[in-house]
Parts: C-alpha cells; structure tokens; sequence
C-alpha cells in the first residue's frame, strides 16, 4: 500500500489538496497522513533576540496542529471522513522523511 502524505498550512490551496487526499485515499484503501511541516527561524531571518530551541520548537509545534485540526473541521467537518487520518505536525529533520511519500499532495 502506498501512502498519502498532504502537506497543509491552511490555505485554501491546501485546504483543496487535502480535499482530494480524502477522495484519493478512498480510492486506494490508504489512510493519508496529514502534515504540518516547518522549520524554526534561523537567527538571520529573527529580528527578537533568540529564545531556546526548544521552547520555539513547541510553539511551532502548537501552532501546526491547530493548523491541521482547522483545516480538518473546514473540509471534513466534525461528521466521519469515511478513511482514518493521520495528523502530525513536524519539524526540521523529520519533515525530510514525508519526501518518500508514494503521493505528496501539496
């Protein structure tokens, strides 16, 4: 089984990507992993003084599910999306491993 990976950062181009994920994942019997992934500020592109990595890390974090779970409730609503969903926001590093996705919609 191949999977489904959906980037979504909230737009309404996303929003429509996962949309489709849902009917595509339908199709194939494969549940898609819905993604939020970023990376933290470098200190070049950060005006404030740098707080640790850690603390920016879960506020990244924080910020990608509320992110996906808005997106979900805009195209699926709170009624039963007819495949399971995978939500997970990721950063850095591990955002590379959804570049092996058998679909990437974007």
């Amino acid at each position: 089984m191949s999977r489904i990976v959906v980037g979504v950062d909230g737009s309404p181009q996303s929003k429509q990507a996962l949309s489709w994920s849902l009917d595509e994942a339908w199709l194939r019997a494969a549940p898609p992993d819905v993604v939020h992934a970023w990376s933290p500020p470098t200190p070049s592109q950060s005006t404030r003084p740098r707080r640790s990595s850690r603390m920016s890390s879960r506020r990244h974090g924080q910020e990608g599910e509320r992110v996906l779970a808005e997106a979900v409730a805009d195209v699926v609503g709170h009624a039963d999306a007819g495949v399971e969903l995978e939500l997970e926001a990721v950063g850095g590093a591990r955002a590379e491993c959804y570049r092996r996705a058998g679909v990437f919609v974007r």
